[in-house]
C-alpha cells in the first residue's frame, strides 16, 4: 500500500511541477496561475489519479485478498508488492523479529507443481 500511496504522491508532483513550470515561463505569479486554472488542475489530478489506480489495481485487489486471507485464518499477513505474494506471519526469528511464509505454502494451494519435494 506503500507503493501505491508514493505512486499518488509522485503523480501529484508531477502535475504540480508542471504548473509550476508553466507558469515560470510565462512569467506569471504560480498561485495566481493555479487558482484561475483550477479546473484544468483538477481535472489532470484526477486523471493522474485514475491512470495510477489502473496500473495498479491488480496488486490492490490481491493485498486486499491477502488480508481478507489473513483475517480468515487469524493470522498476520502482508503483501509483497515486489514479488507479488501473500505472506503469512509463521512465528519468529533468530533476532525476535517475525518470519513470513508464502500463503500458498501454508495453504497447499501451490499450482505449479512441487517445488519443496512434496509428492501428490
Amino acid at each position: 500500500m506503500i507503493f501505491f500511496l508514493s505512486f499518488q504522491f509522485i503523480g501529484l508532483a508531477v502535475v504540480l511541477a508542471g504548473f509550476i513550470l508553466y507558469a515560470k515561463r510565462k512569467e506569471i505569479p504560480v498561485f495566481f496561475f493555479i487558482w484561475h486554472k483550477k479546473r484544468i488542475f483538477f481535472a489532470l489530478e484526477a486523471l493522474v489519479f485514475a491512470l495510477i489506480i489502473l496500473v495498479c489495481i491488480k496488486p490492490l485487489t490481491n493485498n486486499i485478498r491477502c488480508a481478507y486471507n489473513g483475517h480468515s485464518m487469524n493470522k498476520v499477513t502482508k503483501y509483497d508488492w515486489i514479488n507479488g505474494q501473500c505472506l503469512v506471519e509463521y512465528g519468529t526469528g533468530k533476532n525476535n523479529k517475525p518470519t513470513y511464509v508464502p500463503y500458498e505454502r501454508i495453504r497447499g494451494t501451490s499450482g505449479e507443481g512441487s517445488e519443496d519435494g512434496a509428492t501428490e
